[in-house]
């Protein structure tokens, strides 16, 4: 069975408790839905520290119940968590497996995962997962650092008053800070909390910080009304997407992010290209929507051709069986009517930058490149797509001009064959001296302003971008941009930032050489930047997102 099996067949459970500390209380309780009666499943309890949640050495254990034979009165499920004694108990019920790491594992607080498990495959149909803390102390620190501060920054006013008592439910599989969807899901939460607005989050996985503010998708059906209306963002695979397809609502928006093409994953992460894939051939379940977004018109072009390929696909499939059980003269005739299919044109999907930034004054200042040390970055994912392998060659060959820089990478999640090949590249391939790049991670917000404004020139040689935060990130900081053309960060840019369109990388090293030594030029492409960035912000107070669910 798989996780699809158990939305299909409703085999899910809600929390009681979205955290616990243990100097209060060490019982977690959880109420199971009907479609788990009678199924061949298991409850798995698998606790890891919180701060080092790997195996083995962050693994604490786990502990597997049995609920086969579960009736309906038995769906309230007790555990007593007693951790001194690295032992777990569902109240009336007996483990049949379990597993403790023979080593001590020492840790202050702990991720506690609930998981529905197959009895036969051992696949995952369910899980959500619970921070436990020691002492309150830790608990109150923590909810202090992660909270969200909806008046942390000031966003766009709602003109005409939403006095209704309808919520706007914000949905996307996947809701984490520091990811692009994630931060402008939460950043237009605060929005709408500013304004007064009732709104809710909903996601599949989302940071285990956010347990208190964000909903699990699935029981969204158990919270929605008929006035309310669905934002939801798409951007992969997402087997809940039936589940708000079938929703009863006054209004369903999508906003397509766009989907990395999955031929540019399939060497270094198979898994990711075949979800990928996936997600290409569910986008066309969207046209069932009311309203649509987009990021960029090169994210709904794409969006456009895969509503016309799913709404043709299913005429022909209904043309298919009308001919079978009628005759050749009622057949034409449908097949007539397919051409007035209401089919979803451009001009319908709003395109609307995928950030909000608050209301604040933003100076530029054309300063020549600094006679420091000349630093190139890179911030993102670090997926095989944004081609960081040519970003190293291309500072190897830039370094061959100028010894005097160095390269910053930012970001994380990448897989271990694309790290390793990277670290290949970087030691081996090109023998890059020691220090010249520096790979900094996950960073935080106030850390990578500081490294955009202390570096001169972003590069980018992604082959597959929906809109590209950093680059304006970069342009805001007046940080020179250099990026690979592609049609959606042309029109991002609005063709203000020096782009190439082949990889000589030894000839674009020397071109960049040649810019960073002529003062008039860096001043040009900077002015050029920013004013494009300028009519960018004023698309970002999150307006335009207003005007979209309040018309």
């Amino acid at each position: 069975m798989s996780l699809a099996y158990g939305i299909k067949n409703d085999i899910k459970y809600s929390l009681v408790q979205k955290n616990l500390v243990i100097q209060d209380e060490t019982k977690l309780n959880i109420n199971l839905s009907d479609g788990c009666v009678n199924k061949n499943i298991s409850l798995v309890i698998d606790i890891y520290d919180m701060d080092n949640p790997v195996h083995p050495e962050g693994h604490i254990g786990w502990w597997s119940f049995d609920i086969s034979e579960l009736s309906k009165n038995e769906l309230e499920v007790e555990f007593d968590l007693d951790f001194d004694a690295c032992e777990v108990n569902a109240i009336g019920r007996n483990y049949n497996n379990k597993w403790l790491n023979f080593e001590t594992v020492d840790c202050k607080r702990y991720l506690v995962s609930v998981v529905i498990r197959d009895n036969i495959t051992n696949g995952i149909i369910f899980i959500n997962k619970v921070p436990v803390f020691t002492k309150k102390s830790d608990y109150l620190k923590y909810k202090k650092e992660y909270v969200i501060d909806v008046y942390s920054e000031k966003y766009a006013t709602v003109k005409n008053l939403f006095l209704s008592t309808s919520k706007i439910h914000i949905v996307s599989r996947n809701i984490f800070y520091g990811d692009a969807v994630g931060n402008l899901c939460i950043d237009l939460y605060k929005m709408l909390k500013q304004n007064g607005i009732q709104c809710e989050l909903h996601a599949e996985e989302y940071d285990i910080h956010l347990n208190d503010t964000i909903n699990h998708v699935s029981g969204i059906k158990d919270i929605v009304h008929p006035d309310d209306k669905i934002l939801y963002f798409y951007s992969t695979y997402d087997p809940y997407l039936d589940t708000i397809v079938d929703l009863d609502v006054e209004e369903k928006i999508a906003y397509y992010h766009g989907i990395t093409d999955p031929h540019l994953l399939q060497v270094f992460d198979p898994e990711l290209s075949i979800i990928c894939k996936k997600a290409y051939a569910q986008l066309g379940s969207l046209n069932v929507f009311d309203s649509f977004a987009s990021n960029s018109y090169d994210s709904a072009k794409v969006l456009v051709e895969a509503c016309h390929s799913k709404l043709l696909a299913m005429s022909k499939q209904e043309n298919d069986l009308l001919s079978s059980c009628s005759d050749t003269t009622t057949h034409e005739s449908e097949t007539e009517q397919e051409h007035g299919i209401d089919l979803l044109k451009l001009e319908q999907i709003k395109i609307i930058p995928p950030k909000l930034i608050g209301k604040k004054s933003i100076s530029f200042e054309f300063d020549t490149i600094n006679n420091d040390k000349l630093k190139f970055l890179y911030v993102g994912r670090i997926k095989s797509h944004k081609k960081i392998e040519d970003i190293l060659e291309l500072f190897h060959e830039y370094y061959k001009i100028n010894s005097n820089s160095q390269l910053l990478i930012v970001g994380s999640g990448s897989d271990k064959a694309y790290k390793d090949y990277l670290e290949w590249v970087e030691n081996k391939g090109l023998r890059l001296k020691k220090d010249t790049v520096k790979w900094l991670g996950k960073i935080d917000d106030d850390t990578l302003k500081s490294i955009y404004e202390k570096s001169d020139i972003y590069i980018s040689m992604s082959e597959h971008e929906g809109f590209c935060l950093p680059i304006l990130e970069a342009m805001l900081s007046n940080t020179l941009v250099f990026s690979y053309d592609l049609a959606a960060i042309r029109e991002v840019t609005n063709n203000s930032v020096a782009m190439f369109s082949q990889k000589n990388l030894p000839e674009l090293a020397q071109h960049i050489h040649r810019i960073v030594l002529d003062p008039e030029r860096v001043s040009s492409l900077l002015s050029s930047q920013s004013k494009n960035a300028e009519e960018l912000l004023l698309k970002m107070d999150g307006s335009s997102f207003i005007e979209l669910l309040i018309p």
